[in-house]
């Protein structure tokens, strides 16, 4: 095979026309994409970030007391 034959030039035409073909299923699946309205994203935000204060203020409260017991049963409280 010798660079600018024919059979490698259909190869890059059938690499192009998938392509063609991919980027217009995209297209189209993108037309059927339905995205929240900005009062949803608004509240589903506010519930995450609530969460994950929740948690972390769990967290750190079962961190500390951790800390304090071993501190108590390693070092008699020091």
């Amino acid at each position: 095979m010798y660079p600018g034959n024919s059979e490698g030039e259909r190869g890059v035409r059938k690499r192009f026309a998938a392509l063609l073909e991919f980027l217009a299923d995209v297209r189209q699946q993108m037309k059927e994409i339905s995205f929240p309205a900005w009062r949803e994203v608004r509240s589903t935000t506010v519930i995450v970030m609530v969460v994950v204060l929740a948690v972390a203020a769990y967290v750190y409260v079962v961190d500390q007391i951790c800390v304090r017991l071993l501190d108590q049963m390693l070092f008699g409280g020091r």
